[in-house]
Formats: C-alpha cells, structure tokens, sequence
C-alpha cells in the first residue's frame, strides 16, 4: 500500500480534508516562506516516512510502517479543534 491508500481509512471522518486544508502551518508567525496547511504538509509526512522506512527498518527490525503511516497522517488532526499550535 501507498500512502494514497492509506487515505481511504479516513472516509468516514467526515470534512476531514476540507478542515485540515483550510489550517494554516505556523499561523501566528507573521511571515513564513513555503507556508503549506495541514493536508499538505501530513501528506508529505507521510511520503517521507515511507520513503525513509527500508533504512529504519534495517535499525529497528520492528519498525511497522503501516502504523508510522498512519500516524504521520493524523498527527495534526487534533488541530482541527483546537486550531494552529505550533
């Protein structure tokens, strides 16, 4: 599985994507280069993860990717109700 497919385990949590695309990273710093909003940025989370994953799994024997997947795509959703944190 990619991380696209991953995706679809979120259907039923619904306006999930329209929430997190409306959040904007590092909201209360008045000037940032490259500011991306939360959709974006836990997707490219995910991709890194994934790309890092034979290089972890050779340190950690362990390393379940599956779960690294999916919490690097949910890592931010608590913003949705709590909004930008830092």
């Amino acid at each position: 599985m990619n991380v696209n497919d991953y995706l679809n385990l979120f259907k039923d949590f619904h306006n999930r994507e329209t929430k997190l695309r409306t959040i904007t990273r590092y909201s209360l710093y008045p000037v940032m280069f490259y500011r991306t909003n939360l959709w974006t940025h836990s997707k490219r989370v995910a991709w890194i993860t994934e790309a890092i994953a034979p290089s972890a799994q050779k340190v950690w024997p362990e390393f379940n990717l599956e779960k690294a997947i999916l919490m690097a795509l949910c890592h931010d959703d608590q913003e949705i109700i709590m909004g930008d944190i830092l």
